[in-house]
């Protein structure tokens, strides 16, 4: 009986030091993925780029470590996991209060953009599908991400060209439908080189591939000139699936998406007008080369939600990389994730108004 109560205790007590080592594990990933946020890590350090991770994955393995903190009588170690969680997850998660104070009505209808953003994945659930959704959605202004069509095939195969003025960028890029004439269109070239979509990609090969582009129109609504850009940042697979391959390749994408973002926010501010961007960034919103937006731009998703919904289809969605930002006169009112299948991302969908 002395025995067993000993090899209890020796459990126990393996148990305890195994569960706080892992909690504390935990605290210290949440601590160094705010200091990337907070640029606290330079370029060369190999922490650089860890707030890419999502709060939401590791929301789990915090409220299980907690549980089983608090039944092996460790309280104090629990109720601090749960709170360094959450001053992580209020401080570079998802969320914003601005729906909580602001009061969006809508003054009047005549000054309403609507405008869909979808990656609509090389439109491998069907050309068809893809297209009848957007004529069903019916948005003034369409921002499409990995676009393979030309605009003269999405005539053929579609009838949008009886409600929309189509542009299309290179192959595998952007493309822009609008209700309103063009008045210009241009494709941007970003510093970056295409990276396969669906295969995997050798970093040293990359820069044999034709640099990947945004697209760009303006048009005409209600006396104002008005800016709409699709995005798409870049994004794809690793040479191979070893860990030394796949960190290389992060700290690739990161340094990559990085010029990117610069090269988009120093275009932005050449436009005079108001101006409607999105796509798929293929970063979270907790992702620090998404800061620079922040800064100029007022995120749509944020009008009414405390907390927006993931926008990446999985079986479990954790993050959001589907964005409609607006800037310079032209305010988000209205934001909707739409839960249709269309793709591996949902579609995303606002309305603003002209001020």
């Amino acid at each position: 009986m002395l025995q067993q109560f000993k090899a209890l205790k020796i459990i126990h007590r393996f148990l305890v030091f195994t569960v706080s080592v892992l909690a504390f594990l935990l605290c210290f990933i949440m601590v160094v993925c705010t200091l990337d946020y907070f640029d606290f890590w330079n370029e060369s350090s190999i922490l650089f780029g860890t707030s890419f991770l999502s709060p939401l994955w590791l929301l789990l393995p915090v409220l299980l470590l907690s549980l089983v903190l608090f039944f092996l009588d460790r309280k104090k170690l629990s109720l601090i996991t749960i709170i360094v969680y959450l001053i992580y997850f209020l401080l570079i998660g998802d969320v914003s209060f601005k729906s909580v104070f602001s009061n969006n009505k809508i003054d009047n209808g005549e000054t309403q953009l609507s405008v869909l953003s979808l990656n609509v994945r090389y439109y491998s659930y069907g050309e068809d599908k893809v297209f009848n959704f957007i004529d069903s959605v019916n948005a003034d202004i369409v921002l499409l991400s990995e676009n393979t069509l030309s605009a003269d095939s999405i005539i053929v195969l579609s009838a949008l060209e009886e409600k929309y003025f189509i542009f299309t960028g290179k192959k595998y890029e952007t493309a822009i439908f609008s209700k309103f004439p063009v008045i210009a269109y241009q494709e941007i070239e970003l510093p970056t080189h295409q990276a396969s979509l669906s295969g995997s990609n050798d970093i040293d090969t990359l820069i044999n591939n034709p640099n990947r582009s945004f697209s760009h129109v303006k048009f005409c609504f209600n006396d104002e000139e008005v800016n709409a850009i699709s995005v798409r940042l870049i994004a794809g697979r690793p040479k191979t699936n070893e860990l030394k391959d796949q960190v290389e390749w992060g700290k690739y994408l990161v340094k990559k998406q990085t010029e990117e973002i610069e090269t988009l926010v120093n275009y932005l501010k050449t436009l005079e007008g108001p101006i409607v961007f999105g796509g798929d960034l293929n970063a979270p919103p907790n992702a620090k080369i998404v800061k620079p937006l922040y800064n100029i731009a007022e995120d749509a998703a944020y009008v009414n939600n405390f907390f927006p919904s993931p926008t990446f289809r999985t079986e479990f969605p954790v993050i959001r990389l589907d964005y409609i930002f607006s800037l310079n006169g032209l305010k988000p009112v209205e934001y909707t994730k739409i839960n249709v299948k269309v793709s591996d991302h949902f579609p995303v969908f606002a309305k603003l108004e002209l001020r």
